[in-house]
């Protein structure tokens, strides 16, 4: 199985689990959206992590909420987070 774990923030697509360094801050711009051939919409450049079991999909899933936009501001709204799971 693999898993990526998207935040849309201000109109801006943010890749949670993309930070190669693991400071636990997500990359700094946003991810364009690409259309493949057979109509599947994707972010380009997210990265996708492989997992094992259910215990390595909720290390990335805590991570990955660890880095999500916070503030006075964000109440919820304008703000979401997207954890995808593929086969």
């Amino acid at each position: 199985m693999a898993v990526q774990f998207l935040e849309v923030h201000h109109e801006e697509i943010r890749d949670l689990l993309g930070d190669p360094s693991g400071s636990g801050k997500p990359l700094a711009g946003g991810l364009p959206l690409r259309e493949s051939g057979v109509g599947a919409v994707a972010a380009a450049g997210a990265a996708t992590r492989r997992v094992e079991s259910a215990e390595d999909a909720l290390s990335l899933l805590r991570h990955g909420v660890a880095a999500r936009a916070t503030g006075k501001r964000i109440w919820g709204f304008g703000m979401r987070s997207f954890f995808f799971v593929e086969k």
